[in-house]
Order: C-alpha cells, then sequence, then structure tokens
C-alpha cells in the first residue's frame, strides 16, 4: 500500500527482475479496472523482464485501493505522489516512465501536468478524454452511448464492485431526462448526475484535473491511438505538446484498432523513449 498525503492508501503491486542488482526505472500503471487483471499481471511482469521494476496500481475507492471514488478527480495528485514514492525508494533509480490505455492513458497525463521531475517518458494509449471531460462531450453534445456503457461498468462508488445490472440498452437511451438515468438502470451511486448536468466549459470540471489550455507538459512522450477511436482527433492537439526545447521527443503513433483493443506492435516499437529518457 502506498500513502498518500491525506493518509489514504492505495494499493500497488511491485514486480521486480529475478536478477536485481541495482537499482532500476520504475513503469508505473494507474487502473479503474483491478491491478489483479489478466492484462496487468502480463503486462508488468514484461516489463520485468525486460528490466524494469513495475508498479501496478488500483486508483482511489477502486478494488483493493482506500479512499471514495471520483471519476479521475485525484488522478493528477495520486499519480504524482505515487511517482514521488516510486522514485524514493532503494530499488529505483529515481526514473519513473507511466503507460496503460484509456483511462489509464488519461490519468497519465492529468499527472503530467504536475511538471514531477521523477515522471520522465509516457505513453499514453487511447488518452484523449482528458481533454474531452472523459470523452463525455463532443462538440457540445453529450456522448450517451460510450459514456453510460462505461459508468454501468465500472462507474459505480461501492466496494466490494457489484456486478453491474443488465440493462435494456435501447430502452435506456430512449428515456428523458439523462439526470438519474443511472438510477432507473439499476445502479447503486456514480458521478452519471454531475456528468450530465454541467455543460462545456462550467467551472466543476476544473475539480475533475482535465486538460486546459494554461496546462503546460514537459514529459517526453509517445501517444498512441487509433483511427477507430472516439477521440483521435483531440490525440493530436497542440494543447499537450511540450517545447522542443523543454522536450524533445513527442510522437503521435496512430493505428487501425479500435479503442483499447491491443496497440499494433510495429507502433510500439518505433519508440525511443525508454532509451532515451529512462
Amino acid at each position: 500500500m502506498v500513502a498518500m498525503p491525506d493518509g489514504v492508501k492505495l494499493a500497488t503491486d511491485l514486480y521486480f527482475p529475478a536478477d536485481l542488482r541495482e537499482p532500476l526505472p520504475v513503469i508505473l500503471i494507474r487502473t479503474p479496472y483491478n491491478k489483479n487483471g489478466e492484462s496487468y499481471v502480463a503486462g508488468a511482469r514484461r516489463f520485468a523482464a525486460r528490466g524494469y521494476v513495475a508498479a501496478v496500481q488500483d486508483v482511489r475507492g477502486k478494488f483493493e485501493s482506500e479512499g471514495d471514488y471520483i471519476i479521475s478527480a485525484a488522478d493528477t495528485n495520486d499519480g504524482s505522489d505515487t511517482v514521488d514514492w516510486l522514485a524514493a525508494q532503494s530499488w529505483s533509480n529515481g526514473k519513473v516512465g507511466t503507460t496503460g490505455c484509456s483511462y489509464a492513458g488519461e490519468n497519465q497525463v492529468e499527472m503530467a501536468k504536475r511538471r514531477n521531475g521523477h515522471q520522465l517518458a509516457m505513453n499514453p494509449q487511447a488518452a484523449s478524454g482528458a481533454l474531452q471531460y472523459f470523452a463525455s462531450r463532443r462538440g457540445g453534445a453529450f456522448e450517451l452511448a460510450a459514456t453510460s456503457n462505461w459508468v454501468v461498468s465500472h462507474g459505480a462508488k461501492v466496494r466490494p464492485q457489484v456486478k453491474p445490472p443488465a440493462v435494456d440498452w435501447r430502452a435506456l437511451w430512449y428515456s428523458l431526462p439523462l439526470k438519474g438515468m443511472m438510477t432507473r438502470a439499476g445502479m447503486p451511486p456514480t458521478d452519471w448526475d454531475d456528468f450530465v448536468t454541467h455543460h462545456e466549459g462550467d467551472p466543476w470540471w476544473d475539480t475533475l484535473g482535465y486538460v486546459k489550455s494554461s496546462d503546460q507538459f514537459d514529459v517526453p512522450a509517445l501517444f498512441v491511438d487509433s483511427w477507430y477511436d472516439c477521440g483521435v482527433g483531440a490525440t493530436h492537439s497542440p494543447l499537450w505538446k511540450p517545447q522542443k526545447s523543454v522536450a524533445p521527443i513527442f510522437r503521435i503513433g496512430i493505428g487501425n484498432q479500435n479503442h483499447s483493443e491491443k496497440i499494433a506492435r510495429g507502433v510500439i516499437e518505433q519508440a525511443d523513449i525508454d532509451v532515451q529518457c529512462m
């Protein structure tokens, strides 16, 4: 467990190379989808086999972590504070890179706003939600289908995690008003009503840590997305591109997969961020 400044402890699994002999760089993944999931465990083991320490963490309020869950709200500070903790450990050389897809990509960008000197590289995949209010808004319209599906599947604020209710999606989507929709679907408490009742530009969104034009970045980055993702246009936004004098490496790779599908190996193999920065 990694303690945050407010005392909340975040469950974090560490994976080490079998022949650890000296302090090593660390790869951090932060997720609301359960750090014990097969894909996270397999990914962490691959990093460890390549000579990194891997850390996989349940975000605040999810699965084995303490605290209350509010979508994205704690990720900026919790992510940066976790980077500080990892950098201070005896088995760490103080260099931390971050990776992950979808929510686990967005929270990398959100923590990068802190410009933590130990976060030396990031690999956000399908992470445009950091610019689009969790991908819940597009062109002023509410992204009803995608957002409702995510909230039903992952947005419950209760622990232990509960099995999502069976939903007649067509009937639900055609029911109004939007406020109260998750209650009508049989969900426990979620952040849904807050998301549907605050429009673009509302100061309330600032409490969730999404990227604004005033934010600055200095972390070398490889952004990866897909032509069929809901937010591929936002991936090309200049808002999160750092000055070359500060972070000379900034790349975008676009593949032909769908959102959160396994990223094409050829795109990842073009990256030299880990070699130059870690």
